[in-house]
């Protein structure tokens, strides 16, 4: 799960070259990082500028869209009368 959500939010920053397959891919990744700086550098960079673009980092618009989602929720709760419908098990 924790993958998951790491790869989602690389692909999110725009930085999916970061996203492995598995364990050796992932070494590997580590490895050149730590050794080649110019490349950790320029990752670096683009991280910084795509604090600007990205909607990873638009903490306003992600507020609104999950207090739309909370606000959806009850609504239809209260339409149904119960939040049982919402649940994970359905």
């Amino acid at each position: 799960m924790a993958s998951r959500v790491a790869g989602t939010q690389l692909h999110a920053l725009g930085l999916d070259e970061l996203v492995t397959s598995d364990l050796a891919s992932y070494q590997a990744l580590a490895l050149r990082l730590a050794q080649h700086g110019r490349d950790l550098r320029a990752l670096r960079a683009r991280l910084s500028a795509n604090r600007r673009t990205h909607a990873l980092f638009d903490t306003q618009r992600l507020t609104r869209a999950f207090e739309d989602a909370v606000l959806r929720v009850a609504a239809d709760a209260a339409g149904a009368g119960t939040l049982e419908h919402h649940s994970a098990r359905g």
